[in-house]
């Protein structure tokens, strides 16, 4: 999630002025106010205090492990005068744990972006380290046998059809589950006990299945499911989930990956509240990933991208079908999008917010949804998520996301290796070699997709 720290080193007014200048697309639990604890601002519930006093190498000390572990994208600095006379210590401190974007707001209304100097390089040797080795990666690259080549663009030849595996006839219901499976014999038994135990549940559920090979349909057949088979060949997502809403008899529809198993018996009645709102488009709740089904990787995601607080938003497009809700109507008028191999939550959401609706997000309502990815899979979804952006609505910006991506490497990387060493337990070592690795691995993901699109112009 995209964040950023507000300093509040000026008069309310102008650091009031400086935030809606410098950060008017994010929303207000993306920002933070850092500043001295009788600041006006230490109400807000995202504010970082670092004691008595104005900012001093003290002051910054007491801050600095909690503005670092926010891994945040901007930093604004409000000046309380045109040249920034006296903010020398704190424009240090800034370019020393920082290595994103960093505003100064004069009193004037002028914004202007501070560069890093060599000496905040010297002064973080941990990103340093972390750079050195992608640049030795960059390298090696031509031996590391990450090419788009091995990941062959689908092909959706046109209306997905299917086949009735059994359904019943029946009227209108509350909510229609849609479920879609490969081969999951290994959790969807789990999934469909739990989604049956939900309190109040009212509703049926859809499997639409792409033409599993080991027990996954005779698993499914054990509930009072309606079951259909679609062929592999021509899946996609969204046409898996568009079948679903035409195939549903429900007001609101529930779309949940087969190894998605709900938490609790409210998952469901979290997940659907909400849609009581009109201004609501779709609702979507936590993932939290499974016990040993995990890679280090995919558990950073899943951490950052699906926090403790519930929020609404006409700005942020994410969104997830591996645990979401929204009512049909929305989703027969408008579609996911069946051309595409990856994001066609994301785009749909992104539809919806350009028409003034919000996404909303439930923590209460916990799946543990997960996959034990390899380093190779890292790099295949990474590149399927950018190839669905540079054929959307980032078309014609490839090169400009790529390079915003490359340059975000090692503040990444040690993002990640903190996370690895302080929550996965692997050795710090062992991290620091892994997590540039792994984020080197991403990125070249994000560049075979642009040059995928080089290639087609």
């Amino acid at each position: 999630m995209k964040r950023a720290v507000v300093f509040c080193t000026a008069p309310a007014a102008q650091v009031r002025a400086a935030t809606g200048a410098a950060l008017a697309g994010l929303l207000p639990h993306q920002i933070w106010f850092a500043g001295p604890a009788n600041s006006p601002f230490a109400a807000e519930k995202n504010f970082i205090s670092w004691g008595h006093g104005p900012f001093t190498v003290q002051a910054g000390a007491n801050i600095w492990s909690a503005v670092r572990a926010l891994d945040a994208a901007t930093i604004v600095l409000p000046l309380n005068n045109p040249d920034g006379e006296g903010y020398g210590l704190l424009r240090l401190f800034a370019r020393c744990i920082f290595d994103g974007e960093i505003i100064e707001h004069a009193p004037d209304g002028a914004l202007r972006t501070m560069e890093l100097g060599a000496l905040s390089l010297l002064l973080r040797p941990e990103e340093r380290w972390h750079a050195a080795i992608i640049a030795l990666l960059g390298i090696a690259r031509p031996f590391l046998g990450f090419t788009g080549g091995k990941v062959p663009r689908p092909a959706f030849p046109g209306r997905l059809e299917h086949t009735v595996i059994r359904d019943e006839p029946g009227g209108a219901v509350d909510v229609s589950i849609i479920i879609r499976s490969y081969n999951e014999e290994a959790l969807i038994g789990k999934t469909l006990t739990m989604v049956f135990s939900q309190e109040g549940f009212s509703g049926e559920v859809i499997v639409i299945d792409s033409e599993s090979t080991d027990l996954t349909r005779e698993i499914a057949l054990r509930h009072p499911v309606r079951l259909f088979s679609v062929p592999k060949r021509a899946f996609s997502y969204g046409a898996a989930l568009n079948l679903g809403a035409r195939l549903a008899r429900g007001r609101i529809i529930v779309n949940l990956s087969a190894h998605a198993v709900p938490a609790d018996r409210n998952w469901l009645a979290s997940l659907m509240a909400p849609l009581a709102d009109d201004a609501v488009a779709g609702a979507y709740g936590r993932e939290l990933p499974i016990d040993g089904w995990n890679s280090y990787f995919e558990a950073k995601i899943l951490h950052d991208a699906f926090g403790p607080k519930p929020m609404q938003s006409r700005e942020n497009p994410f969104f997830s079908n591996a645990n979401a809700a929204m009512p049909r109507k929305l989703v027969l008028d408008t579609p996911f999008d069946e051309n595409v191999g990856w994001g066609e939550d994301g785009l749909w959401a992104r539809e919806m917010q350009r028409r003034d609706l919000a996404i909303a997000y439930r923590p209460d309502a916990t799946v543990h949804h997960s996959h034990n990815t390899s380093m190779f899979d890292n790099f295949t979804r990474c590149l399927k998520h950018h190839r669905t952006l540079f054929s959307t609505h980032l078309k014609g910006g490839e090169r400009e996301v790529c390079r915003a991506f490359y340059k975000k490497l090692p503040g990444r990387a040690v993002s990640f290796r903190r996370f690895l060493t302080e929550q996965r337990g692997m050795a710090p070592l062992k991290a620091m070699l892994y997590s540039p690795y792994c984020e080197y691995v991403n990125w070249l993901g994000c560049d075979e997709a642009a040059r995928e699109a080089a290639d087609t112009k």
